[in-house]
C-alpha cells in the first residue's frame, strides 16, 4: 500500500469483525459545519491494553471536532480488546488486529495505510485526550499553512503534574530537537501530505520507542521550525510499568545513537553531540558504582571520563579525610 510516494509493508490483519461504514443517513445529520472541517484520522497502536484503550479511544470519540475517524492497530492482543471496542458500537472505530511485532512502528504504519484524513494524529493506547484538542490544533493548522504538525503539551496520569512544563509554545529548530525531543506523541497530529513528503515510521527494532522522534527531525529537515508545540496541556500521559517510552540509560543512548546517525549527513556535528552525550551516561554511571561501592575509589579516579579537576578534588578530600583518621 502506498502514502504519497511511500511504500508500506504488505500485510493482512484480522478485523474483528466487519468494518461499519458511516451510512448517508448518518451523514446527513452531521452538523453542517463538520462537512466543512478536514477529517482527522487517528492512530492508536495497542497491545494487552483493553480497559486502558477503552479509555483512550473513548477520549478520541468525546472530540469536539468532526469529522474523525478513529483506527485501532492491535499488536496482537489476545485480552479481548476487539470485542470491547465493537461494544462501543460506533461505526467512526476500524479495528484491525495483526501478529505482533514487539514495537510500535508497524502498528502505527499499518494505520496511516489505513488512514482517510488529510490530517493524521497519534494517540498512544495508555494516554487520554482532553475533548477539545484537536479542536484546538486543527485551528492552528488552519491558521498557519507553513507547519507541518502541531504537538502540545501534557499532564501525568497519575500524578496530574506538567509533563513538559512550557511557558510559552514554541516552535523548535532541527537543531534544538537534536538537543531534547519536547514534542510529545500522543499530542501529535501531522498533515498527511508531510507524511508522503519525508516517509513513513522507522520499523528498525533498534529505534523502538525513538521512532517518533526521528519521524519528527525528518519533518525539521523537510521544512525547519514547521512543528508547533503549544503550551496547553491537552492531553493526559500515562506514567505507567510497561511503558516502552524513552528514559535515561545505556539502552536508551544507544537508539539515540541510531536515529541521530541517520542525520549526519545533515548535519556532520551530530557525532559530537553523540560523543558528549555518551560522556554524560558513563559520567552518571560511574557516579552511581562510586555510590552503591560497585565501583572503588580508585577506579573512579583513573576514569578518563571525569575531568581532572574533578579527580584531583575528590582526591585531596580522600587524602585529608585519611589524614584526620590518623
Amino acid at each position: 500500500m502506498t502514502l504519497g510516494r511511500f511504500t508500506t509493508p504488505s500485510y493482512t490483519p484480522h478485523l474483528a469483525a466487519a468494518p461499519l461504514e458511516v451510512t448517508w443517513d448518518a451523514l446527513i445529520q452531521l452538523d453542517s459545519h463538520a462537512l466543512e472541517r478536514p477529517l482527522v484520522s487517528v492512530v492508536i497502536p495497542t497491545y494487552q491494553r483493553a480497559a486502558l484503550l477503552e479509555e483512550a479511544v473513548r477520549s478520541a470519540l468525546a472530540q469536539t471536532h468532526d469529522p474523525l475517524e478513529v483506527l485501532v492497530e492491535d499488536d496482537g492482543s489476545t485480552d479481548g480488546s476487539g470485542e470491547r471496542l465493537a461494544a462501543l458500537g460506533d461505526p467512526r472505530v476500524r479495528y484491525a488486529w495483526a501478529p505482533n511485532a514487539g514495537r510500535p512502528a508497524p502498528a502505527r504504519n499499518r494505520g496511516l495505510a489505513r488512514a482517510r484524513g488529510e490530517l493524521v494524529a497519534f494517540l498512544d493506547s495508555d494516554d487520554v485526550w482532553e475533548p477539545s484538542k484537536l479542536g484546538v490544533q486543527v485551528a492552528a493548522l488552519e491558521r498557519d499553512p507553513s507547519l507541518l504538525a502541531v504537538s502540545c503539551d501534557a499532564r501525568t496520569l497519575p500524578g496530574d503534574r506538567p509533563y513538559l512544563g512550557l511557558d510559552a509554545d514554541r516552535r523548535p529548530s532541527f537543531d534544538e530537537l537534536v538537543q531534547a525531543n519536547v514534542v510529545p506523541n500522543s499530542g501529535v497530529v501531522v498533515r498527511r501530505e508531510a507524511l508522503g513528503a519525508v516517509g513513513l515510521l522507522d520499523e528498525d527494532p533498534g529505534v523502538a520507542a525513538y521512532e517518533d522522534y526521528d519521524l519528527w527531525l525528518r519533518l525539521l529537515r523537510h521544512r525547519d521550525r514547521s512543528i508547533l508545540v503549544l503550551r496547553e496541556p491537552l492531553f493526559r500521559y500515562r506514567v505507567s510499568s510497561d511503558s516502552i517510552s524513552p528514559g535515561v540509560g545505556r539502552r536508551d543512548l544507544e537508539r539515540t545513537r541510531r536515529v541521530l546517525s541517520k542525520h549526519l549527513d545533515f548535519r556532520p556535528g551530530l557525532s559530537g553531540i553523540l560523543a558528549a552525550r555518551e560522556a554524560s551516561l558513563r559520567r552518571s554511571e560511574l557516579r552511581a558504582g562510586l555510590r552503591d561501592g560497585s565501583l572503588s575509589l580508585g577506579d573512579w579516579l583513573s576514569a578518563p571520563e571525569v575531568p581532572l579537576r574533578r579527580r584531583l578534588r575528590l582526591a585531596a578530600k580522600a587524602l585529608f579525610v585519611g589524614r584526620q583518621r590518623c
